[in-house]
C-alpha cells in the first residue's frame, strides 16, 4: 500500500526524529579509556569459595590467569545491561591463531568516571590456544555500539572478523578464584542463569 505523499513524508520525519535521538544519545553515553592485559596468579595457599584452600591448582603449583581490564566512563545517570563484549586473539607456538570470546553485563552503573570490568582467561586456555596478542572491547547500551576500544593499538583491520571464535573461553570474575578479591573495583554482574 503506497501512503499519501504527506503521510510519506511525515513518517519519514518520525524515522529521522527516533533514529536520531536514539543512537547519538547512546554513543555518547559510554567511552572506554583504555584496555589493558595482564596476569594475575593464584597461589596455592589462597582459598577458593567456601575456604577449600588449593582446590583447583594444576598439580598443585600456582596458576597464571590472564586478565583484561577496561576502564570505562558513563554519563546516564543509572544505565542497566551494558554489555561488555571481548574479543582475544591468540596465537600458539606453532603460530596458528584462535580468538576467544566472552561478554559480560552490568546492572546499576552509576553516572561517573573510570568504572572497571574485568575478564579472564583459564591457564589451561594460555597453555592450549597460546599468548594473547590483541584484544577487542566493545560496550553496548540499548542495542547500540557505544564505544571500542583495541589493544595494544589500534588495527583498523577488523581481525575479530577473520579468524572462528571459541566461545565460553573467557570467563568473569564468578566463575574464577578471584570471585572473592575484595582489591576488584568491579561493576554489579548481572548473572545470567542458563
Amino acid at each position: 500500500m503506497r501512503l499519501p505523499g504527506a503521510l510519506q513524508m511525515l513518517a519519514a520525519v518520525a524515522v529521522v526524529a527516533c533514529v536520531g535521538s536514539l543512537s547519538p544519545a547512546a554513543e555518547d553515553d559510554f567511552y572506554i579509556r583504555h584496555v589493558e592485559f595482564g596476569h594475575k596468579i593464584r597461589s596455592g595457599s589462597q582459598s577458593v569459595s567456601g575456604g577449600l584452600s588449593g582446590l583447583g591448582d594444576i598439580g598443585g603449583f600456582p596458576q597464571d590467569w590472564g586478565v583484561v581490564t577496561t576502564h570505562f566512563d558513563s554519563k546516564p545517570s543509572w544505565a542497566d545491561d551494558v554489555t561488555l563484549k571481548y574479543h582475544v586473539l591468540v596465537r600458539n607456538e606453532a603460530g596458528k591463531n584462535a580468538m576467544l570470546t566472552g561478554n559480560v553485563i552490568y546492572v546499576a552503573v552509576q553516572a561517573g568516571l573510570d568504572h572497571e570490568s574485568l575478564m579472564f582467561i583459564h591457564p589451561n586456555s594460555l597453555a592450549r590456544y597460546g599468548a594473547v596478542r590483541r584484544i577487542l572491547v566493545e560496550i553496548w547500551y540499548q542495542g547500540i555500539l557505544a564505544d571500542s576500544k583495541e589493544w595494544p593499538n589500534e588495527s583498523h583491520s577488523s581481525w575479530w572478523n577473520k579468524v572462528p571464535a571459541i566461545a565460553g573461553a573467557l570467563r568473569v570474575r564468578y566463575f574464577t578464584p578471584f570471585e572473592h578479591d575484595y582489591e576488584v573495583r568491579e561493576e554489579d554482574i548481572k548473572l545470567v542463569l542458563p
